[in-house]
Formats: structure tokens, sequence, C-alpha cells
């Protein structure tokens, strides 16, 4: 399909043009794909900090996605962008705005991919739906990419090899927000931060950090936060130091050369995949963020006290888990390590017992065709992600930070793909409601229904009312409420009939985070 090009934008590193994707008589919408926003991380900047981008002459041709970093295929996440190339000088973003480029500044909300730190791509989420869907809600949207896997999260927790790039990178292209977005019709004092999986507990994460302040202004994390067990560690040079040895063959006595050697390495050679085993068996994952005394120059704990008390917008789907655990050879031994994953290792036999009967219940109740199977989902959905997301509610309660809550409980099958028949699956699972948000296939591509339809009008306005009042309420409307000690896990259920419930899970959560203190 052919499309005229956009305006001109003059950025502070030099003049670009992209391409207008909708252009109608009432509204028209630009993309600009693939803009530097750091220089290349290549050579001796590999495993280093990401500067700023160099000045160019002449007009760059911002028309077509960026190569997505290098990382090994995910049948989970890389249906939709599986054949784009990969490279690691990855380090660009897309800017989607309206065609109206006024002196009305527009919010804005910038969005980072999840992919369990090692895969993803801004490919993914396309680009026209983008300008059909946020943009024409009234918001300028910001899609970033950022280092993966071993280049962006290798640590040996020292000076030789901090880690964090991959967090740099982000900070990097919040702080090329604030430079620049005013040039696309973006308001630089009104930035919302978002992210899912992987990319929600990095934007949690980053609200933490003091290099962070004032880059933005409210959070949105999806299905990921800092409370998560696999979001960060606080270290994880030994795991990549045994990596580097058992699966690179590079043997050194010292960080630096071992840095060394991995900085001759071709890019191809550190590729990583997304495990998901690990993340269902150990809820960790090996190249992910650390404490490591600059970004985060102290515990999680110890940074939330300092921290701003940003308005949070945070969400999960119904069943997070539900394609991460395939419904075949289940025993009760499995159903018994995934709940006594949950408990402290000095808990009692009663105590598993209890709680492996509370699961079972669950589990007849809601799916009795498959309830071993059931119950290992609802165990592990706990223990990665449903407890910790408790947890950041009750800390913005204690802190008097606006907090809203939402469960994404839509589910067409065919916005995961071929995936979704690993598992009996007909809750939402994790990745579901991005389709919904970005309205176009993510994980897949897939055909709309009138019912996604009227869901992704639903999700696209929700966040977008969110990104432009820190409120999720329509103007003149307020039937969301905000959660309170009350009712810590007050929700709205967002899918074909939105409604508010007052309980999540029916407060197993809340009783967990009671157990556990």
């Amino acid at each position: 399909m052919d499309y005229s090009s956009s305006p001109t934008i003059t950025t502070c590193k030099g003049e670009i043009r992209g391409k207008r994707l909708i252009d109608e008589p009432e509204f028209q919408a630009d993309a600009y794909l693939g803009i530097p926003y750091a220089q290349p991380p290549l050579g001796d900047l590999r495993f280093k900090k990401s500067i700023p981008a160099r000045e160019w002459t002449g007009t760059r041709e911002c028309v077509e996605h960026p190569a997505k970093c290098v990382q090994m295929l995910s049948e989970l996440l890389s249906q939709n962008d599986k054949d784009w190339p990969a490279s690691e000088d990855c380090l660009y973003l897309n800017v989607f705005c309206s065609g109206e480029y006024s002196e009305k500044m527009r919010p804005v909300l910038v969005f980072i991919h999840g992919g369990g730190f090692a895969c993803g791509s801004v490919k993914a989420y396309g680009d026209r739906g983008i300008c059909d869907g946020l943009v024409r809600q009234g918001l300028v949207v910001v899609m970033v990419q950022y280092r993966l896997g071993i280049l962006g999260f290798f640590s040996t927790g020292d000076e030789s090899c901090p880690g964090n790039f991959g967090l740099w990178d982000q900070l990097a292209a919040l702080q090329w927000v604030q430079t620049n977005i005013g040039q696309f019709g973006g308001d630089r004092d009104h930035v919302t931060i978002c992210g899912q999986s992987a990319g929600g507990a990095c934007a949690d994460l980053l609200s933490l950090s003091p290099h962070s302040k004032g880059l933005f202004h409210r959070i949105i994390p999806m299905a990921g936060n800092a409370r998560t067990p696999w979001s960060h560690k606080s270290s994880t040079a030994d795991w990549c130091r045994r990596y580097a040895e058992d699966t690179l063959g590079v043997n050194a006595e010292t960080s630096e050369e071992l840095m060394a050697q991995l900085r001759r390495m071709p890019a191809d050679r550190l590729a990583v995949a997304l495990d998901a085993v690990m993340l269902r068996n150990e809820a960790e994952l090996g190249f992910c963020p650390v404490i490591d005394g600059d970004l985060f120059p102290a515990p999680i704990e110890e940074l939330l006290a300092a921290a701003p008390a940003l308005p949070v917008m945070i969400g999960l789907t119904t069943l997070e888990c539900g394609l991460l655990i395939p419904n075949e050879d289940l025993t009760d031994e499995h159903l018994e390590k995934a709940v006594k994953a949950l408990l402290p290792k000095n808990a009692s036999e009663g105590s598993t017992e209890a709680l492996s009967a509370m699961y079972k219940e669950v589990a007849l109740r809601k799916q009795p065709a498959h309830a071993t199977w059931r119950v290992l989902i609802e165990a592990t959905s706990d223990r990665i992600i449903n407890i910790a997301t408790m947890k950041v509610l009750h800390e913005c309660i204690r802190r008097g930070a606006p907090a809203y809550f939402y469960v994404f409980d839509y589910y067409n099958k065919a916005c995961i793909g071929p995936t979704a028949n690993n598992a009996p699956c007909s809750d939402a699972p994790h990745c579901a409601e991005l389709a919904y948000v970005f309205n176009g296939g993510v994980i897949a591509p897939f055909t709309f229904t009138k019912d996604d339809h009227r869901v992704a009008q639903l999700m696209m306005r929700t966040f977008a009312n969110f990104a432009k009042n820190s409120n999720p309420n329509d103007e003149g409307s307020s039937s969301w409420q905000p959660c309170d000690a009350a009712h810590p896990g007050r929700h709205m259920a967002l899918g074909m009939q939105p409604r508010m419930e007052e309980q999540f899970l029916e407060g197993r959560c809340e009783r967990w985070i009671d157990f556990m203190q």
C-alpha cells in the first residue's frame, strides 16, 4: 500500500520524514518509524550505557520499522515478527502522532515491549492500528526498542559490566522524548510510561530509580511490575558467568577478560530465547535487571520510600499463566510442587494440604474437566504475577498514590495464534490484552470481529483517559473507583460487559500477603 509523506520534523539531531497512514477529511495521523535515540551499541559500546545518537545531515527517511534486537525465536511471542531482521544496531523508537501539528499539546504514552527481557520488537505492535486507535483517541504514542538478553542484561556484578543496559536504553529514550516530543505535538510534561510483562516490570522499576525523576508522570504496568519474583535480582553475576562458560564456552579469570571475549563475539552468538520453562518452574529469569548501585542505588524497598508516588493504573488478565503449561502428563506430584513453591520452606505439611485443597476447590468450580491443569495454572499465576500485583496496590494505597486496577477478561483465541492450542484455556491469558490496546494483532495477525472492535474501543479509551487525566473514567463518569485500604482488590473487569468488582480472586492474594507477613 502506498502512503504519502508526513511533514518534515526537526529533531535535536537532524530532520526526519515519516509517512501519513491516515488521511481523512477530519483526521490525519503520521508514523515516524526507526528514529535513532542512541548510537548503535557496537564494538567498544557493547556492554556500556547508551549515549545519544549522532547528528546527521539531510532528511532521514523514517518509514520502516527498525531491526529487532538479536534474539532467538519464541514460539509464544514471535509469530507476528518472526521473519523481521534482527541486529545489534537496535536502539530506535517509533512515534505516532496526529497530523495536526498545532500549538495544542497532546499527552504522550511511551510503551516498553515485553518478552522476558530476551525477545520482542516494536514491529510486532504494528503502525496503522496505533494511528487509528490511540492516536485517534488523542495521544502521541512512542514505542521503544532496547537491548535484550545478554546484550541488555549481562552482569559481572562489578564495574566491568554492572548490567541494566536495556534499562539505561529506556532512560535514554525517555530523555529523547523530553527533548523532542514537542515537535510531534506531544506534551513533555504529560508523559505516561506503559509496559507489558517484562516491559511492565521495566516501567515500574524505572519509576523507582532516581535517574528517572521528571521523565514521566504516571505509570501503566501491564502483567508485570517491580514486585514480581522474576523482575529483578540483587545480582546475576554468578548465573551470567556460568552461562558464559557453559553455553558460550568463554573461560576467563577476571571480569575484564570475560567482557573482552564477549565483545569480540559475533552478535548472533549472544542471542537468547525466552525461557518459559524456567519462569514457571523457578519464577525467575537469568538475564534481568539487577540492583547495581547506580540505576538502582539501594534495594527496592528503600527506593520505594524515596520515589515519588505517581498515579498508577495496573492490570492483569483473568488467567495469566493459561498458556505457559501444556495440559499433558500432569500428576498430583506437579500439583504439590506448584503449591509448595508458594509456601515458605518451613511450612508444615498441613499448610500444603490445606492450600492444595483450596486450589482444587477453585479448579473444580471453574474448569472441572481439566482440574489438575487448572490448579497448576491458578497457583503459578498467583506466584509469578497476581500476588505481586496486589503488593504494588497495597504500596500505592499506603503512599497515597491514586491506584486503579483492571482485570482483562475477554478472550478470542485468534489473538494468540497457534499457541492457543497448547492448553485448554478459555480465560484471557498472558498477552491477550495487547491486541485490544494496540488495535491489531500483536502476538499473531488476525481479523477483528465486531466483539473484538468493541473491546478494543473500550481498552483504547481507558488507556487514553488515564494518560490524559490520571483517571481511566470517561469524562463525567466515576464508575471506576480507585483502590483504597478497605478495598485493595477493587477492580474493573474489562471485556464485553465491563463491571466493577470489590475483590480480586475472592481475596486470595491479600490472604497470601497477610500469611507471608
